[in-house]
């Protein structure tokens, strides 16, 4: 009998790289607009937001090796172990974004506050059930490293486009299109645009890609990855250093949509606001 190949194809590396643009629209989507719709929009402090969501971070830390020990120790279906929990953190994440963007009516100050904290929560914790079994799956899709590192490469490439992607269809189409039906209303229909873009790329890695490998599995507990953390320091390593480059990137990058929001004009007689803020990106990402 013929051999079954297990190699990886042109059309899964490029599904399961469409899958990584899907999840950094959503990802992008609330590093550039959110603070900006809370504090613009719906005029709560920026000062306060900060802080309650640096402690939302802190909480982000202890449970997302909650959240990957239920991945891990889920029972493998006749769908694979890790691309149910992909469509569930996907459908539930959009319901998030789009409830994130929606204007509330609270008289009490402080319920608005609760309201949109909560939903940020929320929305960490349901971006954590899709996207460690999205990078989980990765050994189970070919067993060539080569191949491995290939669609890891492609898709890291092809996710970086979606801090682009979602800024263009943010700042030159669906907010001015929808701007004379009042800003709230038209980021609430940025939120709909983003979790719908959100679903269609991870639903094609879901269905295009398969868990072709068989690896050896065991059940782990939190006590685990937390005693595995405490004695490898590559691993505590390579932890401190992406947090100063996410602090880093995260300064950067929101610091180019409040530019455009304060302090640029259409006084150049080159393009509109709006679309210079494409350009913008465009550059970037060419660069």
């Amino acid at each position: 009998m013929k051999k079954k190949s297990n190699k990886l194809t042109v059309g899964e590396i490029a599904a399961y790289s469409l899958g990584s643009l899907g999840r950094e629209f959503s990802n992008n989507c609330i590093n550039a607009f959110f603070l900006v719709y809370l504090c613009i929009y719906q005029g709560l402090n920026p000062i306060v937001l900060t802080v309650a969501f640096v402690f939302a971070k802190l909480w982000d830390a202890v449970n997302d090796p909650m959240l990957a020990t239920i991945v891990n120790n889920t029972k493998k279906s006749r769908f694979g172990r890790y691309r149910p929990w992909i469509l569930i953190g996907a459908v539930v994440n959009a319901i998030v974004i789009v409830a994130m963007f929606s204007p509330v009516s609270f008289e009490n100050i402080t319920l608005k506050y609760v309201y949109y904290l909560v939903a940020y929560v929320l929305w960490g914790m349901s971006f954590t059930v899709l996207d460690v079994p999205f990078w989980t799956m990765l050994p189970t899709m070919a067993d060539s490293t080569n191949e491995r590192n290939q669609a890891s490469s492609m898709a890291k490439l092809v996710g970086g486009f979606g801090g682009f992607l979602v800024g263009m269809l943010g700042t030159s189409f669906i907010l001015p299109m929808f701007a004379e039906k009042g800003m709230m209303k038209a980021y609430q229909y940025l939120g709909m645009a983003t979790g719908l873009v959100m679903i269609i790329f991870l639903l094609i890695t879901v269905l295009f890609v398969r868990e072709k490998i068989e690896l050896p599995h065991e059940n782990v507990g939190l006590k685990y990855i937390l005693s595995t953390f405490k004695e490898n320091d590559q691993l505590r390593a390579y932890a401190s250093s992406l947090i100063f480059f996410l602090t880093g990137t995260t300064i950067a990058l929101n610091q180019i949509l409040y530019l455009y929001t304060y302090c640029y004009e259409d006084g150049a007689d080159y393009l509109p606001k709006a679309f210079s803020y494409t350009l913008f990106w465009v550059i970037a990402c060419t660069g």
